[in-house]
């Protein structure tokens, strides 16, 4: 089966028509087909929403404890 034989192509060409068919079949039985995805301005809404839920995402008011890089006087 070489690229520049007819027949070849004829056999690609039906391959992948079956390979369609399987899976238009599947998904037919997973029933994705019958999924409606959210419209985009829902699904932006939703994690802007998600966002405002969270509330900023701020440390404390009181100030961290500061470190010195030595322990001490020696």
């Amino acid at each position: 089966m070489t690229l520049f034989d007819p027949h070849s192509h004829h056999l690609i060409h039906q391959l992948r028509q079956e390979q369609l068919a399987r899976k238009a079949e599947r998904r037919k039985q997973l029933r994705l087909d019958s999924l409606e995805a959210p419209p985009a301005a829902g699904r932006i809404s939703g994690a802007i929403r998600a966002i405002g839920v969270r509330g900023p995402q701020r440390g404390s008011s009181s100030p961290r404890p500061t470190h010195t890089a030595s322990p001490g006087p020696r």
